[in-house]
């Protein structure tokens, strides 16, 4: 389960269920995509790379 949480609030905005095996990076932009607004982004390693990177900064967000 890969969980998308608005810090603003605290509430999780966005849940994607895949099978155990799936990259975490592949999971990043389907959690944030449906955002209308993002700010900032924080994230572990595991959902580093440029194409997450990019997305972020083209919605006007900054990637952490």
């Amino acid at each position: 389960m890969h969980v998308a949480v608005g810090t603003e609030k605290n509430i999780i905005i966005n849940v994607f269920i895949t099978q155990f095996h799936t990259n975490d990076s592949t999971c990043f932009i389907p959690l944030l995509e449906k955002e209308e607004r993002i700010e900032e982004v924080y994230a572990d390693k595991g959902h580093d790379s440029l194409r997450n990177i990019r997305f972020v900064l083209e919605q006007g967000g900054e990637p952490y």
